[in-house]
């Protein structure tokens, strides 16, 4: 009380507990003395209980990394009154939108949001949370400032390379950024393999001289966002010996001369071949032509007048027309030597009219297809 000696006393009625589950009575005695008596009275003060509205907290403000696990807290919260909290109710209301697991209970939590290009400042994400006891509510606000993190680019030293001894060779790198940075330095070493000089090791795509003999040489890429490092990816050169295509300047075929006109088919192959390197030579036939039709000419009619078979070999037909100046097969072919080197041909065979000196036919030039029926 403010003053009991006085006529007009005041006081603060009490904060009662429980809310709304009573009213509590106060009662007051006044003494009041004069002329040697005392006299007495009383009076009660009715305390009605007031609800109060619920105090929110939703926690400390927070500092979280991008992309990482989020928990909200409103434990903090409570009512003046003692009244149990009846329910929580959780609301994003700014920044990048998130997924809330538990926004009806006191500790929702989430995944902070991968924000893009690097490290380029926070994004703020705030949230508000409301209680109610049930008859009132209260709310309150929490902030959460999520952090860019960057992460490392990724190297992309290329596909495995096989050249030939001696041959330039060049490294094709590349680069990507999870958060889209730029990728600003490349870094190439070689680590295995007879040591070779890069042009440029500083730059996405080198180049180098391939060793004189076979070997394997191996080289590590790793690339820069200007902040952080790339872990090593490795490409493998491989290196051939050189390898000399075969020659097909002498070229012949194996029976230049066919003879007598007997309209029957006979092997020819292609004599002459040779490769520098050694290596055996395998001949196809890829087409035969003839400087007379194939029929109708009085020599029998027999068709076809070539038959190309496997290993390098063709079926060639002994006639020409009966009173010609005879008929010059063409025999196009192409000699491999098995490790990529080729080289293309044609020899020309005769069916000459007589075996008479000089015998031989007039080429009249590769007019028909003698592998035609």
């Amino acid at each position: 009380m403010s003053d009991p000696a006085s006529a007009t006393p005041s006081f603060t009625a009490p904060l009662l507990a429980g809310g709304m589950t009573g009213n509590q009575t106060l009662t007051f005695r006044l003494d009041v003395s004069g002329g040697g008596t005392t006299s007495a009275d009383t009076v009660d003060v009715t305390v009605k209980n007031v609800d109060h509205a619920p105090a929110a907290d939703a926690g400390p403000d927070q500092t979280v990394n991008e992309a990482s696990p989020v928990s909200l807290s409103g434990l903090a919260s409570y009512d003046p009154d003692g009244d149990a909290l009846t329910t929580f109710a959780w609301v994003q209301t700014g920044g990048p939108s998130v997924a809330l697991t538990g926004a009806d209970t006191a500790q929702p939590s989430f995944v902070a949001p991968a924000l893009p290009g690097g490290v380029g400042g926070a994004a703020i994400l705030s949230f508000e949370l409301t209680v109610s006891d049930g008859l009132q509510s209260g709310t309150d606000e929490v902030r959460v400032a999520v952090e860019q993190v960057n992460h490392a680019p990724v190297a992309d030293a290329g596909p495995d390379i096989t050249k030939a001894a001696g041959s330039l060779v060049q490294l094709i790198g590349s680069g990507a950024d999870p958060d889209g940075d730029a990728i600003l330095g490349y870094q190439w070493v070689q680590t295995t393999g007879p040591a070779v000089t890069l042009s440029d090791p500083a730059s996405a795509a080198p180049t180098f001289p391939a060793p004189a003999t076979a070997s394997t040489l191996t080289f590590t890429l790793q690339v820069s966002d200007g902040e952080t490092l790339s872990a090593p990816d490795e490409v493998r050169v491989t290196v051939l010996e050189s390898n000399d295509p075969p020659a097909c300047t002498a070229a012949r075929a194996s029976q230049s001369v066919l003879w007598p006109p007997n309209h029957k088919l006979v092997p020819v192959t292609i004599a002459g071949l040779s490769d520098p390197d050694g290596d055996p030579v395998q001949v196809t036939i890829n087409g035969v032509r003839q400087d007379e039709p194939v029929n109708g000419l009085g020599d029998g009619d027999s068709s076809p007048d070539a038959v190309v078979q496997t290993g390098g070999v063709v079926l060639l037909r002994v006639e020409r027309a009966g009173g010609g100046n005879g008929r010059v097969y063409a025999v196009s072919f192409t000699a491999r030597d098995g490790h990529g080197g080729q080289c293309d041909g044609t020899v020309r065979i005769s069916a000459p009219p007589n075996m008479r000196p000089p015998a031989g036919a007039v080429d009249d030039g590769p007019l028909y297809e003698s592998t035609r029926p």
